[in-house]
């Protein structure tokens, strides 16, 4: 550190060689008393908090991306005209006082005062009541004397819409009361408290561009995933109506969008991330920990008092099940898509990771707003990490599939993205995490065979009536449907009709259009015609497959087709003609095996197989249900012996 000739400060910085701090901030903040504690406790939580355990080098701290904030702001003061030079001091000591206002841990502590409030009816009053609600009167009262808008965000609103995010700029306002006699005598103070609690002013949106545009260069720069140093003078724009170049605001999206993959959702993060904001939210509501603690304390202390290292043992020696992120266009959401909201709010705190020693496994719910391209289109990122850190309770597990599936599924539906639902996606990557190997699915295999046949006989005429109703009942919203021609030669070039039907069948349009699909199939089926030399398996795979959808209910099992386990050097280890995932009690897993005139010793070998699989699923998940279930001749019934759990004639399939 250093003076500079005009009475500041500047101290060097890893990003911008040197951060200018100006001679009112270095005498009412930087070397007065009454911050020393502030500013030391700030040097001492870590901007990315639980993240450094996973990326060694992201050891920076809010102290550090405050004072590069700081330095952006200066910057900004030469180059914009978007605030006046009273903005541009406020929104100085606006960062300031939000650095002073974080937890230690950061985000994760948030989350857990939210989490306790609205666990426990005593914390949360005691919250709103000892901290919040004095300081929205206050700012409510400032806004009415000068004509201001009122805050719209109450105490109870901020908690029940779970904006822990803004908890570090309400608490940054409480700091502020506690040194006001401290700041200068002609600073606005209770226009400082308005613009801290408020989320749509000027001066607030400003802080929000310059943090972003700080916090990506630094967290990017740490954990060296890349480095990018964004240029100021061409990211600010000199605009009275907007503060941030339009052309840049795609870059800082593809930067975000990499960090947080990258980082901000690193699956062994998340997890510590979710153990440990309950264990916090626990300690608040059982009055072992208190506000007052994490307004004082540092990362450290924290960790000591909750034993994270044996958190963090637990953790490292886990591994991923699945993980999935979905982005919905806020601006474009169905209006069919009524309950989009309740899916936002409950992927937020889906599950309660209380029992994560018994089930073994935790899912870590990430949600988060943001805005896209020069348009600043809104964008809502809804996604979850399920992590095992033992042996995952496969029946608890599936359970939870599929709510989180029910979670998202319409959302997905309405905007017509994709061919599979989202629930077959998390059954195969369950089946990934059971085998330790890449899984293919051919989900297509039965609508190419109609595919090819149809394209030179025509499609039947139940069959075109149906795709007809389904095409007037959704193409107006719907993606898929909305773009598909159902008039030859349209509806057979590349995969389009394959295409279509698996779509449907697969819930992309809901149970009705499924429901209606297989009615037709069990019609059309029989009546297909092939020339390969074993035609009669492919189409007993066929029926067994409409069989399959009638004995097991589409609301309680998904059914893969034609699964094939493949190893990272891409050779096919095991092939299984169905495998069924079932939500029934005893028999979560059924390894389905079709059988006809083939040599014993082959059919022999191929209940061997299932056997093995049977015994690997068995060995990931405790509480499996695995059943071996054969499909064959009358002839070969005694030949498995007890290699299966049910043997069914083909006859009684047709």
């Amino acid at each position: 550190m250093k003076n500079t000739v005009k009475g500041g400060m500047q101290l060097a910085d890893p990003l911008y060689k040197f951060v200018n701090i100006d001679p009112e901030l270095k005498e009412h903040v930087f070397t007065n008393p009454a911050f020393s504690d502030d500013i030391e406790r700030a040097r001492e939580i870590y901007n990315l908090g639980l993240v450094r355990h996973f990326f060694e080098s992201a050891r920076h701290s809010k102290w550090e991306h405050h004072l590069g904030t700081n330095h952006l702001i200066s910057e900004a003061k030469q180059l914009s005209t978007y605030l006046s030079n009273e903005e541009f001091r406020l929104l100085k000591y606006l960062n300031i006082f939000s650095c002073f206002g974080y937890f230690p841990l950061g985000y994760c502590s948030s989350e857990a005062v939210i989490l306790a409030a609205l666990r426990d009816d005593a914390f949360k009053k005691s919250l709103i009541d000892s901290y919040l609600q004095p300081l929205f009167d206050l700012a409510n009262k400032h806004a009415s004397s000068y004509g201001r808008d009122q805050l719209e965000v109450t105490p109870d609103l901020l908690i029940d819409r779970y904006q822990y995010k803004a908890l570090n700029a309400w608490f940054g306002a409480y700091k502020l009361g506690k040194h006001v006699d401290h700041l200068p005598k002609k600073l606005w103070k209770n226009e400082l408290c308005y613009q801290l609690l408020s989320e749509r002013s000027k001066i607030k949106k400003a802080y929000y561009d310059l943090a972003t545009l700080e916090y990506l260069q630094r967290d990017l720069f740490y954990t060296q995933i890349v480095t990018f140093n964004i240029p100021i003078q061409r990211a600010i724009q000199d605009h009275r109506k907007q503060f941030i170049n339009p052309a840049y605001t795609e870059l800082i999206s593809a930067l975000r969008a990499t960090i947080t993959q990258e980082v901000y959702t690193h699956p062994g993060y998340l997890t510590l991330e979710t153990l440990i904001k309950n264990n916090i939210a626990n300690h608040l509501v059982d009055k072992s920990l208190s506000i007052d603690d994490l307004l004082t304390k540092s990362d450290s202390w924290l960790e000591e008092q909750l034993d994270v290292r044996e958190f963090i043992k637990h953790v490292r020696s886990g591994s991923l099940v699945l993980r999935e992120s979905i982005l919905v266009d806020s601006d474009k959401i169905s209006s069919s898509d009524a309950n989009a909201r309740t899916r936002y709010d409950a992927a937020k705190r889906f599950r309660n990771p209380e029992n994560s020693d018994n089930d073994g496994y935790v899912i870590s719910p990430v949600v988060e707003m943001r805005s896209h391209g020069a348009t600043r289109t809104k964008w809502r990122s809804a996604g979850y990490v399920v992590y095992a850190l033992n042996k995952p309770n496969l029946p608890i597990l599936i359970e939870d599939i599929w709510k989180l599936a029910a979670i998202y599924e319409n959302t997905k539906r309405s905007s017509g993205d994709g061919i599979n639902s989202i629930l077959h996606r998390f059954c195969r990557e369950i089946l990934e995490y059971a085998f330790r190997n890449g899984v293919n699915i051919s989900y297509d295999k039965l609508f190419m065979t109609m595919r090819d046949q149809y394209k030179a006989s025509g499609i039947p005429n139940n069959l075109n009536v149906l795709l007809r109703d389904i095409k007037n009942a959704h193409s107006e919203n719907h993606n898929v449907i909305s773009r598909t021609r159902l008039d030859p030669p349209y509806i057979f070039q590349g995969k389009s009709f394959a295409f279509l039907l698996e779509y449907i069948f697969f819930g992309g349009v809901g149970s009705d259009g499924t429901n209606r699909l297989l009615t037709v199939l069990r019609d059309e089926v029989p009546k297909l015609r092939g020339t390969g030399q074993n035609w009669n398996g492919e189409l007993l795979e066929y029926k067994v497959f409409l069989y399959l959808y009638d004995r097991f209910a589409s609301d309680d099992a998904v059914v893969c087709p034609s699964v094939k386990l493949v190893n990272m050097y891409g050779d096919i280890t095991h092939e299984v003609d169905f495998i069924v995932i079932c939500k029934k009690a005893n028999q979560n897993i059924i390894l389905v095996e079709c059988t006809t005139s083939d040599g014993d010793e082959k059919n022999h070998n191929d209940a061997k197989k299932l056997v093995e699989l049977e015994n690997i699923i068995k060995n990931r998940f405790q509480s499996a249900g695995v059943k071996i279930l054969i499909i064959g001749p009358e002839e070969k019934k005694d030949n498995f012996g007890d290699l299966c759990n049910e043997y069914i004639l083909i006859k009684d399939i047709n």
